[in-house]
């Protein structure tokens, strides 16, 4: 009973992180950074609530957590459209590109690291020194589809190096999927084309807006019921290789998004509370697992929903101070990097 109570709280939460603060406006706000910030914040607990450990997993939580795979591809669509829309029409950016992506990628991956050691020699476990430089598995899918950015915009002259990234995406994603018994470790081969779905926002960017601002409600609607239907599609066919399992899963996943998208469109979204989860949403993907195990260690008899509450909290308080000094660190290094 207590298990249902709490996730009902979570439940209402959630549905507070993005709607509470919601209000209409033209469209100038669409996608901006407090926009964005306010997703990031939403997906980013979704995307902690599917890796609840088997032990302390739940009904709702499973419910909940079976979208979190749309979090990741809106992650992957984020840092696209970001580093798309810092470019802009000036290539020559890209010059200092690793300068500015890889601290911000790289430290608050270390500094987790070394709060996975100290927790590891706290319980007396055995710590290898490799441990402190590990970099998480989503990083290195990010960091592979930046090396494509650099590279295009880098050494390919003309118009085409959107494309030219858009297309190595592509390749790697259905690599990686006939490929997935030769490689240990997560893959993300549908959630990486959200990588590709940022690059496009940016190039129809204003396209989008005027055919949504035409009747936008109704074309909204629609947006919802196309994604519902593919939704169902997905449930009943999801286990069929490739044709469920990969191209359903992209398009199902497109078509939430770009529901969302539809409703950014004329209601801006974010609070305080979504958009300060935003600004640590990479931080909270960084140590939820870590969270896990240190709620396990200390209290392993926890029921699911109590479980799941504090497991969130921890998160957040360690994804805070990670962000703290992981921004000390990375000013101290730009201070040394011409």
């Amino acid at each position: 009973m207590l298990s249902s109570l709490i996730m009902m709280g979570i439940v209402c939460f959630l549905v507070a992180v993005l709607v509470v603060g919601t209000k209409k406006q033209e469209d100038s706000h669409f996608f901006d950074k407090e926009n964005t910030n306010a997703l990031r914040g939403f997906w980013c607990l979704i995307v902690v609530l599917v890796h609840i450990p088997l032990l302390y997993q739940n009904r709702i939580q499973d419910m909940i957590g079976s979208f979190a795979y749309i979090g990741v591809t809106f992650f992957f669509m984020t840092s696209a459209y970001g580093l798309r829309l810092q470019l802009g029409n000036n290539p020559e950016k890209v010059n200092t590109f690793w300068r500015n992506r890889l601290p911000k990628l790289l430290i608050p991956c270390v500094v987790v690291n070394l709060f996975s050691v100290i927790l590891k020699l706290w319980t007396k476990e055995e710590v290898q020194l490799i441990e402190l430089v590990k970099i998480n598995d989503w990083v290195m899918w990010l960091m592979i589809c930046y090396i494509f950015f650099w590279m295009s915009y880098k050494f390919v002259v003309g118009g085409g190096r959107d494309y030219v990234v858009i297309a190595s995406v592509i390749a790697l994603s259905l690599l990686v999927y006939w490929k997935n018994d030769y490689i240990k470790g997560p893959t993300w081969c549908p959630e990486v084309m959200g990588f590709v779905w940022g690059i496009l926002l940016y190039r129809i960017k204003n396209r989008f807006l005027r055919i949504l601002n035409d009747k936008w409600m109704l074309k909204s609607l629609l947006l919802c019921v196309i994604a519902g239907i593919a939704g169902l599609g997905y449930l009943k066919f999801k286990i069929i290789p490739f044709w469920g399992d990969y191209l359903l899963k992209i398009i199902l996943g497109i078509l939430i998004i770009a529901f969302m998208l539809a409703i950014n469109v004329k209601v801006s979204i974010g609070n305080r509370v979504s958009n300060y989860l935003g600004s640590i949403s990479f931080e909270v993907y960084l140590v939820h697992i870590l969270s896990f195990s240190i709620v396990k260690k200390i209290t392993p008899d926890m029921s699911s929903g109590v479980f799941i509450l504090v497991s969130l909290i921890l998160t957040v308080v360690l994804a805070s101070a990670i962000k703290r000094i992981s921004t000390v660190i990375i000013q101290r290094i730009r201070q040394f990097i011409p």
